[in-house]
């Protein structure tokens, strides 16, 4: 089966992760796609590989953005 096939089956179970291509992956982080693509090939950010295919996975992604965030010093003026 190729994803193609694979993902409405995937979209009919409710715990479905909903796995992303480039396009809609840089549109959900807003980026461009060529800045997703340069990541992808520096290996700055989490993929997949299926054959020549890179997709992504929303959670994934999600707790790779966490593992990101730069939290506000606490500090008096």
């Amino acid at each position: 089966m190729v994803v193609r096939e694979i993902l409405p089956l995937l979209r009919e179970n409710k715990n479905y992760d909903e796995i992303l291509d480039y396009k809609r992956a840089s549109e959900y982080l807003k980026i461009p796609k060529h800045t997703l693509e340069k990541w992808v090939s520096e290996r700055r950010i989490p993929f997949y590989k299926v054959g020549k295919r890179v997709i992504f996975k929303r959670s994934v992604l999600d707790r790779w953005l966490n593992q990101h965030l730069k939290e506000p010093l606490n500090y008096r003026r």
